[in-house]
Formats: structure tokens, sequence, C-alpha cells
């Protein structure tokens, strides 16, 4: 005798997922014109839009103005069509690159000491300086009329009249390398070439040359160092090159308790605070003069 037992079993699995699908609307205009003439092309012939983007696919609408083989007659066809699917490239991370910074003033400046290619030479209180034509026109108005205008020099040697030598220079080293120049690189050991008398003479020079941020440089530096013994000098320097801030704080500086008498008061009061190319001043700069000296004494007897 034997037995067996059977077991049915019925297992019943179930699988799910769900996909979400992204929304995407954009729009794009496909102007019909002349739609008379467009019928007579025939049936099963389109007309076609342009190429447009739409979720990371090609598209483009095709317009069968007698209908398509399968539409009925006396119908207009309009169909988007699929063109192709846009393929994304992997692309590399960037390089991390670091540019340096640009060094012309620099390098301009080196061929100023080189002497490469010079084809000037401006003669200078006794020294010879040498530069290039086309780099001071570029920089200077002034240079750039006496090089190239009308009425340009014909000679490579020009004479500098009213500028001190370590003025000059220094004029040139901002003129090459866009920077102010230390002051113990110009003074050549020669003590009255003080900083603050080379910063009057390199205004006026700016001034001349028409380099109008050496002057406004040098505005700023002299507006920091002003004394009872060069208020006056460079109050008549500020109104002569018209400048505003220097005037309006050499003023601002006489207003100051007691400075009208100091000042009134100093030995060098009228002409010895003067740069040396004023000391022997035209009758312009007489006439210039003039204004400082009634603003101190003005001043002098509204405030004591």
């Amino acid at each position: 005798m034997s037995l067996s037992t059977q077991y049915s079993a019925e297992i019943q699995e179930s699988t799910g997922c769900v996909r979400r699908i992204e929304k995407v609307t954009r729009s794009h205009m496909f102007r019909i014109e002349g739609y008379s003439v467009d019928k007579k092309i025939g049936k099963g012939n389109f007309l076609e839009s342009t190429i447009f983007h739409v979720g990371g696919y090609d598209w483009s609408i095709q317009y069968y103005p007698n209908g398509s083989f399968d539409a009925e007659v006396d119908h207009t066809s309009i169909y988007v069509y699929l063109k192709s699917k846009s393929e994304v490239f992997p692309v590399e991370p960037t390089p991390h690159i670091v540019v340096p910074p640009g060094n012309i003033p620099q390098q301009l400046g080196s061929l100023l000491e080189n002497g490469n290619g010079i084809d000037v030479t401006f003669e200078v209180d006794g020294q010879s300086f040498s530069a290039h034509k086309c780099i001071l026109a570029a920089r200077s108005p002034v240079f750039s009329a006496q090089f190239f205008g009308p009425m340009k020099e014909k000679s490579d040697t020009i004479k500098i009249e009213e500028m001190e030598a370590p003025v000059f220079k220094a004029l040139l080293h901002f003129i090459y390398n866009d920077t102010f120049p230390e002051f113990e690189e110009i003074k050549e050991s020669n003590e009255k070439h003080d900083t603050k008398l080379i910063a009057q003479h390199l205004l006026v020079a700016a001034d001349r040359y028409g380099l109008e941020r050496l002057k406004i440089i040098c505005e700023k530096m002299l507006c920091g160092s002003i004394d009872t013994r060069n208020v006056v000098s460079l109050l008549l320097i500020a109104e002569r090159h018209s400048c505003n801030h220097l005037k309006a704080t050499c003023l601002k500086f006489l207003d100051s308790p007691g400075v009208l008498a100091r000042v009134i008061a100093t030995e060098q009061f009228l002409i010895g605070s003067l740069p040396s190319n004023l000391k022997e001043p035209s009758v312009k700069w007489k006439y210039s003069f003039l204004f400082p000296v009634a603003v101190v004494i003005f001043l002098y007897f509204f405030l004591t």
C-alpha cells in the first residue's frame, strides 16, 4: 500500500512602476502666406517649417495645402514631425587656468630703459633723455601734435625749457609705466629736490603735456603736504592750473585758527616759497600771483 500526497499552491506576484513624464510646452509660429498659390502644389505635397527644438528633440511642422494621401478631398493637413533626437555628449570639466595679469606698462618701462628703437632725444637742464615718439604721442595730446601734427618738429633733438631734469625723468617714467615714480629714483642725491617740490613741478609738467591722471595724482599728494611754508605757492599753482581740490584744501588750511598770522609772518611768504621756475614770473604770472596773495590778506583781516 502506498500513500501519496500532492500539494499544489498558486503563487501570484505583481510588479509595478510609475513613470513621471515631464510636460514641456513650447510655441513655434509657422506663418503661411499666399494660401491660394500654395493650393496649386498638388495633393500629397507639403511645405515645411524651420526646425525647432523642444524637450531634447528636433521638430518641424509639415503643411499640406491639399491634404496628405490619407486625407479626404478638400482637406488641409498639418503635422508636427519628429526630425531627430538631440544627442548629448559628456563634456570634460574645464581645467582651472590662471590668466596672468597684463604687464604692458612693465614692458614699455623696459623699452625705455634698454633704449631699443628710440627716435627722439630731449635736452633738459643739461641732461639728455631718449624716448619713442609713438609712445609719447599715444599718451600725451601735446606730444602727438608736436610729433605728428601740422606743425610737427623736424628735428630729432628737442630742447625743453623751464623744466628741471629730475622732473622730466619722472614725467617719462609715468608716460611709460603709468605709475607714479619713487622719488628716491629721481632725486639724484640733490637736497633741493625734495618730495614736495618735485610734486609741485610734476603737477605743472603734467598740465603742460595734458597728462590728466598724473596731474590728479600730484594734486592729491600736495593736498596732504600743505604747511605754512608752502600754502601760498600751492594756492598759486592750484589757481594757475585749475586744481579745484588743491585750492579748496589750501583755503581750508588758511581758515584754521592762527594759521594766517604764521603764514604772513613767514620769511618766504611772497617769493621764496615759489618753485624756482616761478621766481621770475612773466606778466601773466604776476597777475595770477595776485590771487593767492589777495586771498591771504583778505582772510587775515576778515578772521582777525
